[in-house]
């Protein structure tokens, strides 16, 4: 009887849950893909032509990247 009221329990936290956890695998890889823009042929070729809007973009996306990561652990 407890053991069924436990996969009952397991199975909605899951369901509950799930968003959580897809939302925390899409936002790892949408930084992943952000922060290594730089190294990127196609931003390095943009940055010889217009280094201040490279630049200024490079400087938009950490400070970005900090703030998100001050929201997350606080």
């Amino acid at each position: 009887m407890f053991i069924s009221l436990m996969r009952k329990n397991s199975k909605k936290s899951h369901r509950e849950n799930s968003i959580y956890f897809v939302s925390l695998i899409i936002s790892i890889v949408a930084f992943y893909v952000i922060l290594s823009l730089e190294k990127q042929d196609v931003m390095i070729f943009l940055k010889q032509m217009e280094s201040n809007a490279v630049d200024r973009l490079f400087r938009l996306i950490s400070g970005a990247y900090g703030f998100s990561l001050f929201l997350i652990f606080f």
